[in-house]
């Protein structure tokens, strides 16, 4: 009966063995090898603390008996973990962790392998010596600098290199790059008073007469205290005494100023102003 049951677990064991591990995809091959390795009942060498590493010298006779049962299991099944897990890995890899005598060790050591830090230098690095020609002045730049750069300064320096190119592109249109065509040859053409010039652009105007009507006029005594912003869709004061309707928020709100920046704002009203010529 034990012959048909350990059949059974080899034949279980077969069917879902990992691919051979060659250095990639670490992560799907550890989980693989942790499920193989439990059909096998195995996977507590891993997990479990060695019994020969116990103090048996207070052991009475049955303890001593029932703990060298668990040293020999423990050496069988040990024994095997190492070599299903070693079976498990390419040819080049079997060599090389082959000589690791214990199964927890041979797995801890594989995945520091595959685990290893980069330092920010070297990615630093990597990033400048990635940069296309044309960032030739930015790269020499940052070569030349004395002081260490770090990971986080050098993405904020390309940043602000990549808007300040992009600004400059748009700055640089083809009606202002190309030189106007003079009629007088070995002449400057910004300096020659014989070039052609373009005609100067003119506004709309109105030839007929135009007549407008204000029909709403507000008036302000005092300009102190009040802000306007470009657009001139919002007023804020900070005196509430001079609005003729005032309504608080319930919960504060921000304006946008011309400015670009935001301020708090605890209500809205309305309030008559007076202009005066």
């Amino acid at each position: 009966m034990a012959t048909v049951e350990k059949l059974v677990d080899v034949g279980v064991g077969d069917l879902n063995k990992p691919f051979r591990f060659n250095g990639t995809h670490f992560k799907r091959w550890k989980g693989k090898v942790l499920f193989y390795l439990s059909l096998l009942k195995v996977s507590y060498i891993l997990t479990e603390k060695n019994p020969n590493k116990v103090d048996d010298t207070n052991m009475n006779d049955d303890e001593y008996a029932i703990h060298q049962e668990k040293v020999e299991n423990y050496n069988n099944d040990a024994f095997k973990c190492r070599y299903y897990l070693l079976n498990c890995l390419s040819d080049n890899f079997y060599d090389y962790y082959e000589n690791i005598l214990y199964c927890k060790e041979n797995l801890e050591s594989i995945a520091e392998s595959e685990y290893i830090k980069i330092g920010d230098n070297l990615v630093v690095c990597g990033i400048i010596d990635k940069l296309p020609p044309s960032w030739k002045e930015f790269h020499k730049t940052v070569r030349h600098k004395q002081k260490e750069t770090t990971l986080e300064t050098l993405i904020m320096r390309v940043r602000m290199e990549e808007e300040a190119r992009g600004q400059d592109a748009l700055m640089q249109s083809p009606e202002s790059s190309a030189q106007p065509i003079t009629t007088k040859s070995g002449h400057i053409a910004r300096f020659c008073k014989f070039r052609k010039r373009e005609p100067a652009p003119q506004a709309n105007i109105i030839e007929e007469p135009f007549v407008a009507m204000i029909t709403d006029i507000h008036m302000v005594e005092s300009v102190d205290g009040w802000w306007a912003d470009s657009g001139a869709n919002r007023h804020v004061c900070y005196e509430k005494n001079w609005f003729k309707v005032y309504t608080p928020f319930d919960e504060p709100r921000t304006i946008m100023l011309g400015d670009s920046h935001t301020t708090q704002v605890l209500g809205i009203g309305e309030v008559e102003l007076k202009f005066t010529s």
